[in-house]
């Protein structure tokens, strides 16, 4: 990440935050898709509350509307996280990068006006072949 300003010593000028994700040429923010723009987000919330290690993160459909190669990507930023913090996460049908970072999966289903609830643990989801 840089940031520095548009106009050179002039502090009133915008800011420019240039980022560069892996294998991929440096951009502003500012067009950056969502889904990266998501992942900056998420490793810019973890590193700053890396220095508190009881810290819980409730995380709900960050994957929502992204295709399946970013939902990767943070699948793989949450896991890492894991080590240090407890994440409770909602995500969507089909992100099973998502389900598989879960030590509980927990499925709602929502049907004439009402709830329900399906815990699974993970070890069941792994004999059965995974979702």
């Amino acid at each position: 990440v840089e940031i520095k300003l548009s106009k050179d010593g002039d502090i009133d000028s915008d800011i420019l935050i240039y980022v560069q994700f892996r294998d991929k040429p440096r951009i502003l923010l500012s067009t950056a898709s969502g889904g990266e723009k998501t992942s900056l987000i998420l490793l810019l919330l973890f590193s700053i509350y890396s220095v508190n290690k009881d810290t819980v993160f409730i995380l709900d459909e960050v994957d929502a509307h992204m295709d399946l190669r970013v939902v990767d990507n943070i699948a793989e930023i949450i896991k890492a996280q894991r080590k240090y913090s407890q994440v409770i996460l909602v995500t969507l049908p089909g992100h099973d990068s998502m389900i598989n970072i879960a030590d509980i999966v927990i499925p709602v289903t929502y049907s004439r006006q009402s709830s329900r609830v399906f815990p699974i643990k993970k070890e069941l989801l792994d004999k059965a072949g995974g979702m």
